[in-house]
């Protein structure tokens, strides 16, 4: 078995013997075991694996968030992400839009997607609607080798590998009430292949099909704390079930803090701060523990969001009403 971590030192080395292998590394973590990027504030960030969520909000909402994952090696994964939500004819539905930008290595990955969602109103006095959600959109794919390494008249080095149109669609199903929801999703149902001729003759499976299961429930402890529990289950085709566990404290309404599980090898906590009504911070941090070293890679997540609510809402709008989480 390949490990990254090693792949990754030879890299920072210069040694261009390896660089095939650090390639086989970085689509084998994308292809075999997370393929998809990780977010550590899923919960306050569900749009962008199920698109029934959008314009469950009572406002606009515009959310920015950045990802830097194993800091310290050269050419670990970093992710960013723009997206905007909103609700239309009266929350009965939900439209949005999401760029994401994701590189890894000499990948990088450009994603542009819109989001459609429908609520329908199963009993509206106690809060409980089902919410069904479509996305589509593409990822631009490129992965640059030129000049990589010592051995500059290397022809695995001579030409980049090919650039990428990955088109997708994706699907959702949401049940949401005042104090639980539940969702399941397929952001990708296209399993799109990339060639890599330079390299080899053979395809590496960009687009492995991801399943996600999510569950949260928030109570309260008194009139000043509310606490939320929350898991996301991954089904990765080729790959084995992983799961995240949350569990958060809102504080005065106003602050959250948490702490995060994820199976296998990482953990971390996170945290929210309400600005004003309309302005959300957020940052999270986690720790991996990388197979047969004693290395602890840390990750750092920031998040900014912004509500901009509607002028016949405006008066009476409150963030609290407008999100589960």
């Amino acid at each position: 078995m390949i490990h990254c971590d090693k792949i990754y030192r030879m890299w920072k080395e210069g040694r261009t013997s390896f660089l095939i292998l650090l390639l086989i590394c970085m689509f084998s973590i994308r292809t075999k075991a997370q393929q998809d990027p990780l977010y550590s504030q899923y919960l306050n960030n569900l749009a962008t694996i199920n698109p029934s969520y959008v314009g469950v909000q009572e406002a606009m909402n515009i959310k920015l968030l950045t990802r830097h994952q194993w800091t310290g090696f050269d050419g670990a994964p970093t992710t960013s992400s723009l997206a905007f939500t909103m609700p239309y004819l009266d929350g009965q539905m939900g439209i949005g839009g999401r760029m994401l930008y994701d590189s890894y290595g000499p990948i990088t990955q450009v994603g542009l997607y819109g989001d459609y969602a429908y609520h329908l109103d199963i009993d509206p006095r106690r809060g409980k609607y089902l919410s069904f959600g479509i996305s589509a959109g593409f990822n631009l794919f490129y992965a640059n080798i030129q000049g990589i390494g010592e051995n500059q008249d290397d022809p695995a080095f001579m030409n980049d590998l090919n650039s990428e149109f990955l088109p997708n669609i994706g699907l959702g199903v949401m049940f949401r009430a005042k104090d639980y929801i539940v969702g399941l999703s397929i952001p990708k149902l296209i399993e799109n292949k990339v060639s890599v001729e330079e390299v080899s003759r053979t395809s590496i499976n960009k687009d492995m099909l991801h399943i996600y299961l999510l569950g949260a429930y928030k109570f309260e402890v008194d009139r000043d704390i509310t606490m939320k529990v929350g898991s996301t289950i991954r089904y990765i085709r080729s790959s084995n079930l992983a799961a995240d566990l949350h569990v958060f404290g809102t504080f005065y309404e106003n602050f959250t803090a948490g702490i995060m599980y994820r199976t296998g090898n990482s953990f971390g906590m996170s945290m929210q701060y309400d600005v004003t009504e309309e302005i959300r911070l957020g940052y999270s941090y986690d720790m991996t523990a990388l197979e047969d070293t004693n290395s602890f890679p840390s990750t750092h997540e920031f998040m900014i969001s912004y509500d901009i609510p509607s002028k016949k809402r405006r008066r009476s709008y409150r963030r609290r009403s407008s999100y589960f989480f």
